[in-house]
């Protein structure tokens, strides 16, 4: 195998570091662009609020414009409020923002709410939250054109296969060809699956949508903005165009129907004057905990009685009255996945209180005016100081989180002693069954040096014996030589003296 060439290699990293750096830089840049969920007031260009600001020319809200059924109205707390679709059938109502945004990249949030109405057996259609390449028109998409390029996030408050439960909110792409089923409730189309919504109360959506990541998260209730939930999140998603677009809000009615109103909403793009001169940290006045206190709930009291014949007059049909139990939204009804206890039996307080609330005001409608008022400002009194407990309870829940985090940290603590202590006996024992082998193993050996030892010693017994023997063998040996020797001289000299005397003879 050839090597891999080092220039090959660095063109391979080179892009990823810069595309780092640059990340790096773009959220230094834009810090607010990166946080999820974001809370901030927005860009003044891509946002509204209470009071909604009018523009030069005329229209209610500046920089967005209305088109179908929609129209700027109050509620009844005299709260500014969009209303997409009134209670009638076959609605369509637009709002999108006529300032495109800089890029792709965009983060924010808007308040929703869908009412039920007494004179349609259940609520239809649905509404939707868009971003779009060209301004958007009506259609049949959520009450804008299917043909639409961009990025839909829609709440089907209708289910026509009757398999899901709604209000459901999901997303999906559209490049403009594709044609949403309402039939199928989007399945064949969304990016991922969803989760259910509530009618009835005020509800508030974060989007995230960044380098074609998608988060969508939602707290049921803008009053409390930090309890809120992951509904979904999509990676890889791509927009069938380059550059910015417009965000759009649509809603429509069939033969059921529904209210699809906005209240607000605040999204900042990648652009260089995004949330200057806004505090990410601001939350409305009617939205922040402990502010909303007796003074403003007189003023809203007062508001909407004086604004009654201005929404009368604002609606050229006549509008439903909403029950008691839709006046007041439910700030508890649903706790953020992965809640808690603490913040679990806060939210049931809660609900509670304003369960108690609705159903005092429904008692209350058959006494007088001055009677009425009275007693109902007597009960928001007793709602602000329970509210007031609540709050202290989510300020004891963070302070009991920030004791389980002690807690927590102090069993780790523990269990990392218990793994030492444990490690350390295991080596302890280790060391003893070393030291008890060693032991056996001298023994052994001392036992072998024994043996070694006497085997040694017969050895040189049996030696020794040998060497006695081997001189005795030697001294016979050279005895009988010396014997045989002296006995052939003997022989030899009597054979020479015969010899001598023969010769005599």
């Amino acid at each position: 195998m050839r090597p891999v060439p080092l220039i090959v290699l660095s063109s391979l990293w080179l892009p990823l570091c810069l595309a780092y750096i640059s990340r790096e830089e773009r959220e230094r840049k834009h810090p607010e662009l990166f946080r999820f969920p974001y809370m901030g007031r927005g860009d003044p260009d891509h946002s509204f609020r209470q009071p909604y600001e009018p523009s030069a020319g005329g229209d209610p809200i500046h920089g967005w414009f209305q088109v179908g059924t929609t129209m700027v109205t109050r509620d009844r707390t005299g709260r500014d409020v969009v209303r997409l679709t009134s209670a009638s059938q076959a609605n369509q109502g637009l709002l999108y923002n006529a300032i495109q945004t800089e890029s792709q990249n965009f983060n924010g949030y808007f308040d929703v709410q869908m009412t039920t109405v007494r004179d349609s057996h259940e609520p239809a259609d649905g509404m939707g939250f868009f971003f779009v390449r060209d301004r958007p028109s009506l259609g049949s998409a959520m009450g804008i054109d299917h043909t639409f390029q961009g990025l839909g996030i829609i709440i089907d408050t209708f289910s026509n296969s009757r398999t899901r439960n709604v209000p459901y909110l999901y997303g999906y792409v559209s490049d403009g060809s594709r044609e949403w089923n309402p039939d199928t409730d989007g399945a064949d189309t969304q990016l991922t699956k969803g989760c259910a919504l509530e009618m009835n109360h005020q509800i508030r959506v974060y989007v995230r949508f960044l380098d074609g990541d998608l988060h969508v998260g939602v707290a049921m209730n803008p009053r409390t903005p930090h309890r809120w939930h992951t509904c979904f999140k999509v990676s890889n998603v791509r927009l069938p165009f380059n550059g910015g677009g417009h965000l759009a809000f649509a809603a429509e009615t069939g033969h059921f129907f529904a209210l699809h109103e906005v209240h607000s909403a605040a999204f900042i793009d990648e652009s260089p004057h995004s949330g200057e001169g806004y505090r990410s940290d601001y939350v409305p006045q009617d939205y922040g905990a402990g502010t909303y206190n007796q003074q403003q709930v007189n003023m809203d009291n007062t508001n909407s009685q004086r604004t009654v014949s201005n929404q009368q007059s604002a609606s050229s049909e006549k509008k439903p009255e909403t029950p008691a139990h839709q006046t007041n939204p439910n700030p508890a009804s649903r706790i953020h996945r992965g809640a808690d206890a603490a913040s679990s039996l806060a939210g049931s307080i809660d609900l509670q209180v304003y369960e108690v609330y609705n159903s005092m005001s429904s008692m209350l409608k058959n006494l007088g005016d001055s009677e009425s008022q009275d007693t109902k400002l007597r009960l928001d009194g007793v709602r602000d100081v329970t509210t007031h407990l609540i709050r202290e309870m989510d300020k004891q829940k963070t302070e009991l989180g920030d004791l389980i985090s002690v807690l927590r940290h102090l069993k780790q603590t523990a269990g990392d002693l218990t793994y030492a202590s444990d490690r350390f006996s295991s080596q302890v024992q280790g060391l003893h069954n070393s030291l008890r082998t060693l032991r056996e193993k001298t023994n052994s050996m001392s036992d072998s040096h024994d043996d070694m030892h006497e085997h040694l010693l017969d050895h040189h017994e049996s030696i020794t014996e040998q060497k006695s023997t081997g001189f005795g063998t030697i001294f016979v040996f050279l005895l009988v030589q010396g014997l045989l020797g002296t006995g052939v001289y003997f022989v030899n000299k009597m054979a020479l003296a015969s010899r001598k005397m023969g010769r005599m003879v």
